[in-house]
């Protein structure tokens, strides 16, 4: 079993990966920024990152709202799990990330 997380980071991290497509966009009036992006994992797994903040934000001092999503687009018949996952900002994701290495050490 593969584990999203582990996913994740190797996309984070720009390892095992290839990008296969993205697509930003930016609408001035209602001050909002969007990201799909495509990768394939050398296990053959296909990832779609989906990201959108709104424009402006708080101060950088503080985590800004934003919606993150993860999901498998193509599980090149392993099994993944969870097969999705969304988050709120981007300290929860590191969170996540985080939290989740933890259990690969433990293992």
């Amino acid at each position: 079993m593969m584990e999203l997380a582990s996913l994740v980071r190797d996309i984070l991290r720009q390892q095992h990966v290839e990008q296969l497509a993205q697509h930003r966009e930016q609408d001035h009036e209602a001050e909002a920024e969007w990201q799909i992006a495509r990768w394939r994992h050398r296990s053959g797994v296909v990832i779609q990152h989906r990201y959108e903040l709104e424009l402006p934000q708080q101060d950088a001092a503080s985590c800004p709202e934003c919606w993150i999503e993860w999901q498998v687009i193509d599980s090149a018949g392993l099994v993944v799990q969870p097969m999705r996952k969304q988050f709120y900002n981007l300290c929860q994701q590191s969170f996540w990330l985080a939290m989740q290495a933890d259990g690969e050490d433990e293992s």
